[in-house]
Order: C-alpha cells, then structure tokens, then sequence
C-alpha cells in the first residue's frame, strides 16, 4: 500500500492546498492562515478543522474505504 501526494498548490505566503491520494480516495488538506482544514473525497464543499485528534481517522479512512 502506497500514499502518496498528488498534488499541492501554493497561494501567496499564507494559503497552500495539499491533496494526498489511495486508489480511488483522497483528502484535501487546505492551509489557510496556519490554521489547517480537511475534507475527503465525499465531501464536496465541507471542511473540518485538521489536528492531531482526527489525524489516524483521515488515514485509517484513505486506507480502508475501498
């Protein structure tokens, strides 16, 4: 099992968008301010807070959901 980035975009000093990928999902992780946000490929405009309580869960639903 392999993740890896697929793509990362840098707006300015102070925005940048990282998307991590497996097989048929992938997280978007959006960096605003310092202040980091998530969603995954189910959801389409709904962004949560990113920290280190929900980190396992994002990559345990990357791994598993296929």
């Amino acid at each position: 099992m392999k993740i890896e980035p697929f793509g990362r975009l840098i707006i300015g000093a102070t925005r940048r968008v990282d998307i991590i990928s497996f097989a048929e999902s992938y997280i978007v992780l959006n960096n605003a301010n310092n202040k980091w946000k998530y969603r995954d490929s189910l959801q389409q405009h709904s962004y949560k807070t990113f920290n280190k309580e929900n980190f396992a869960e994002i990559f345990k639903g990357l791994l598993y959901e296929n």
